[in-house]
């Protein structure tokens, strides 16, 4: 997750948004880093990758992810594009694992999941969030403390990244009894793996991973999106006492923008917008909270 703090200075180039800037200027002052792997799942990131791979020092490579998920070809296409990224990163230096050491490393990742999905359910927000923090960049393993979690009225995250600057807005919440019980933004767990078929792991562990990533995409990218409002639905009916929905929206985001009005429309709970661009709009964000937060109490 970039930083907005150590990212852009705010200019936003044609095409591009704030979270791309960030996410690119991050790539040109990283340190210690072999290389990097953009997501093509919207024009801004694929924009990104014009106006910045010319100015980065490390190997790029774009992942390009396919919009359709309902035939066969789809699921081929996605095969291809992780045994490219697969042949990116043995170039940079990196070992092909023989079928045993796949398996192995995968069953590591998803029991790593399962742990920070525990930390999650049974910790304060702000204490999960430095836990998948940690296992993301330096591999820190997740372990489950004694701690109580957060209990009141809850809300679900919604949308794009929700960087670490912009976490002071959930603790705005606290006061009014309000904590987070569904994390659905693109740092949450709604793109987490699915669990792994053991069956088919058993046979063909890259097949596994092929699918338990494919079923664990719930993009609003996806044509139709129909994954993404399933998978909010089914955790909606799986959650007690949720109350409201607080929605992640990006300066120039194209589609979560574009999706802000028809999410609104088809959920049967609150909603409210918080913005992000990358300058200080805690004011402004402030009031729309308060007024939310007064409303579902």
């Amino acid at each position: 997750m970039p930083s907005l703090h150590n990212g852009y200075a705010g200019a936003i180039r044609e095409g591009s948004c704030g979270y791309s800037e960030a996410f690119f200027e991050s790539l040109q002052n990283a340190t210690n880093v072999a290389g990097g792997i953009v997501a093509g799942v919207c024009d801004q990131m694929r924009r990104g990758m014009d106006l910045y791979e010319d100015d980065i020092a490390i190997p790029i490579h774009l992942f390009h992810l396919p919009t359709t998920w309902q035939n066969a070809t789809a699921f081929k296409l996605y095969k291809l594009e992780l045994m490219e990224i697969s042949r990116f990163l043995q170039k940079l230096g990196g070992i092909a694992p023989d079928s045993l050491t796949l398996k192995h490393a995968l069953l590591n990742e998803e029991s790593m999941r399962q742990q920070l999905k525990l930390i999650f359910e049974n910790s304060p927000y702000h204490e999960y969030r430095k836990r998948l923090k940690a296992w993301n960049e330096e591999r820190v393993e997740p372990i489950i403390k004694n701690e109580l979690p957060e209990i009141g009225r809850s809300i679900a995250i919604i949308g794009g990244p929700l960087p670490d600057e912009e976490l002071h807005l959930i603790e705005m919440m606290k006061p009014y009894g309000l904590s987070v019980a569904v994390d659905g933004s693109e740092t949450g767990f709604r793109a987490f793996s699915t669990p792994l078929d053991r069956r088919l792991l058993s046979v063909d562990p890259f097949e596994a991973l092929c699918v338990s990533q494919w079923e664990g995409i719930h993009g609003i990218f996806q044509r139709p999106n129909v994954p993404f409002y399933q998978w909010f639905k089914n955790i909606q009916t799986r959650t007690l006492n949720l109350k409201g929905v607080l929605f992640i929206r990006w300066d120039w985001c194209d589609l979560w923008n574009g999706e802000i009005q028809r999410f609104t429309r088809w959920c049967d709970l609150p909603v409210t917008t918080i913005d992000i661009s990358g300058i200080d709009a805690t004011a402004r964000n402030k009031t729309r909270l308060e007024a939310f937060c007064g409303s579902i109490i």
